[in-house]
């Protein structure tokens, strides 16, 4: 703008010795008596009065116009790293899938499970940077879950606090957790995972599974949706997993799931939620087997239900075997 209020003020300046010469013309011609043609300048003045004009309309071009620039930086440390899991990538995996199965795709995280689904508590296993699961700091929905052990007393297992298709996300961190995570166990780390809202709209889903050992699994969601002005929806839904013993005998590993929640908006910014869980599971384990065990009875046969005798006679005889 410098630049051309400079080139304005130029030409103003040039039309000025343009009227002074034609006036000086004129003088001389009276002095000598010759009527001289009057000379007039009207391509300057108007000139001058287009750079003033041009020089205001850029003085109120600079009044009116604003601009506002808004930087906003975030620092993340090492400690407060974490991994997600979303909801795209959880649907990448088989309907029903253990939530540490999920998180085992990250590095430095390793779970197994005697079964694919990893209900049995006994046979599941998380190893998170050389920390063990009972070491593990694990949420749903800010509530600890505790010790993730099998047969813990003082906590519940993921597997039976909430149906996998029903979880939104999930968070890991590795490394000590935060201490405004309610839990009394995050020496190696965090897991929250968070619960999905219910649709907006009315609908439902259904999923079938079905696998090797005459294994299936069902699951059954219904959305509500808005039911009033003020947004209020919900959602329930109901999980049965039967999975076929593959090694030994006994039952299958049953599980039943419901799952329910309630969402109620209050005003634009906040919101009430409530989340309830119900599971009842019938889990056969599979015992841990020796060298000799594996010698004389095989690595399909680890017990000898329902032979209740052979059992009592292979514990107070050693040698007598299920064969």
């Amino acid at each position: 703008m410098r630049l051309k209020l400079c080139l304005l003020s130029s030409v103003a300046l040039l039309t000025m010795p343009c009227v002074a010469s034609a006036a000086v013309k004129q003088n001389a011609a009276h002095k000598t008596g010759h009527q001289a043609a009057p000379v007039h300048a009207p391509q300057s003045v108007n000139t001058a009065e287009k750079a003033h004009t041009v020089v205001r309309h850029a003085h109120a071009l600079n009044a009116t116009s604003e601009e506002s620039v808004s930087v906003v930086g975030r620092t993340r440390t090492g400690q407060d790293a974490e991994q997600s899991v979303s909801k795209a990538v959880m649907r990448q995996f088989v309907p029903g899938t253990s939530p540490y199965r999920m998180l085992s795709r990250d590095a430095g995280v390793n779970f197994t499970s005697t079964d694919p689904f990893g209900i049995d508590s006994f046979g599941a296993n998380l190893y998170v940077r050389g920390f063990f699961m009972n070491q593990m700091g694990v949420t749903v929905d800010g509530v600890p879950l505790n010790d993730q052990t099998y047969q813990s007393v003082n906590g519940l297992s993921l597997a039976s606090a909430i149906i996998p298709d029903d979880m939104q996300s999930l968070r890991m961190s590795q490394g000590a957790g935060s201490v405004e995570l309610p839990s009394t166990n995050t020496l190696g780390g965090t897991i929250q995972v968070t619960s999905s809202d219910p649709s907006d709209r009315r609908g439902g889903k259904i999923s079938q599974s079905f696998g090797s050992y005459d294994s299936y699994r069902t699951y059954v969601r219904l959305d509500a949706g808005k039911l009033n002005s003020s947004g209020t929806k919900f959602f329930t839904s109901y999980a049965r997993t039967d999975e076929g013993m593959w090694m030994g005998g006994g039952k299958d590993q049953f599980m039943q799931q419901v799952d329910a929640k309630l969402v109620q908006p209050i005003g634009t910014q906040s919101r009430m939620s409530a989340f309830f869980n119900w599971s009842g599971l019938t889990q056969w384990n599979y015992p841990d087997t020796s060298v000799g065990i594996l010698q004389q009875d095989g690595w399909r046969t680890p017990n000898l239900y329902p032979n209740y005798a052979l059992a009592k006679s292979a514990a107070v005889f050693p040698w007598i075997t299920s064969r």
